[in-house]
């Protein structure tokens, strides 16, 4: 008889297209005035239009996607019957994409997050009411309408991973979970399983990898394709594909950034993807991370591929991609305090 893989969880495959395609949420929970909310997506490519992720009645707290062809994924918070501005989050692809919401009674401050960095902010979307409480009805997929679902913004993907709070998480525990695969425990009132969900009988049921675990996707992309080109980068390019933040390799990290400096000094102007360059942060803040707290293994792998080789590196990656972004008019920052604590962000 073998054994449960403990490291498969549930995924919901919203892929079939009805007003009846939904789970909700069976946990009674306490009156909340703040809360956080984050949870893994991937969306159909071939879906547009509008995409309820989540919904919540009685005081209407939803979390709405925007997909049209050819942009990039734009997301929404509506609280209290009042929908923010749609802000551009991620690529439409077939790829898993994390996403993190938090609100806040007091000055009815929220945020909205992808991939562990900050998308959109704002506040004065308060109440006296709490946002969540015991008597209200938690759907994943569907808009609620009363007793009924809206079918025009039913949700089209994959969803998993849904994990809720009852406090505003900060953005650097948002970041961490991100680095890290891992749940924050503390204030969390509802961790992700079958149990504590009523499931639509249309509504497929699977099992795979966490996405967080493979969180470094290479993306589809020209870009991609070029540095695959070599098989000594794509090798390295898996290897840290499937590393988590705890493993660390400089050496791999370095000869990346090297061999990507190179592809955008040869592709000339052409522009990366936001995917690309996604990636290309995430790989290099993690690596860096685990620097930061591997200690005497770090000290070895400088002394080999030498002390400013990978900053090196780094730099001339970070000018080459100025210059590509400034071209679009993208905001760019690269902060580096020392070699264990390398900090990259894209906006």
């Amino acid at each position: 008889m073998k054994s449960e893989d403990s490291s498969m969880i549930l995924i919901l495959d919203f892929s079939r297209s009805s007003d009846r395609t939904y789970a909700r949420l069976l946990h009674k929970f306490p009156s909340m005035s703040s809360v956080t909310i984050c949870t893994q997506l991937r969306f159909n490519p071939n879906s547009f239009g509008i995409s309820t992720i989540f919904s919540y009645s009685v005081n209407d707290f939803q979390l709405r996607a925007n997909l049209a062809q050819g942009r990039p994924v734009q997301l929404a918070l509506l609280i209290h019957g009042k929908q923010g501005s749609y802000a551009e989050a991620f690529e439409h692809d077939d790829s898993w994409h994390s996403v993190c919401v938090s609100w806040s009674q007091d000055g009815g401050r929220w945020a909205l997050y992808a991939h562990g960095h900050l998308v959109s902010i704002g506040n004065g979307v308060n109440s006296n009411d709490d946002i969540i409480g015991p008597n209200g009805s938690f759907i994943l997929g569907e808009r609620q309408n009363g007793d009924s679902f809206l079918s025009n913004d039913s949700f089209r993907g994959s969803i998993t991973e849904l994990h809720i709070w009852d406090r505003v998480l900060s953005s650097c525990e948002i970041l961490t979970m991100e680095n890290e695969c891992s749940t924050i425990s503390s204030g969390l009132v509802l961790r992700w399983s079958e149990a504590s969900l009523e499931i639509e009988v249309s509504l497929r049921r699977l099992q795979g990898k966490s996405p967080c675990q493979e969180k470094y996707t290479l993306p589809k992309s020209p870009f991609v394709s070029r540095l695959s080109e070599d098989p000594k980068i794509r090798q390295v390019m898996e290897e840290l594909s499937v590393n988590s933040s705890r493993d660390i390799d400089l050496t791999s990290l370095q000869q990346l950034t090297q061999a990507a400096l190179y592809a955008i000094e040869a592709d000339g102007p052409r522009p990366l993807t936001s995917s690309d360059i996604l990636y290309l942060s995430q790989v290099i803040d993690s690596t860096a991370a685990s620097a930061r707290s591997a200690g005497a293994n770090t000290t070895e792998v400088m002394v080999n591929i030498g002390p400013f080789t990978i900053i090196k590196s780094i730099d001339g990656l970070t000018e080459a991609l100025a210059d590509t972004l400034s071209a679009e008019q993208r905001d760019f920052t690269l902060s580096t305090k020392n070699i264990g604590d390398i900090m990259f962000f894209i906006s």
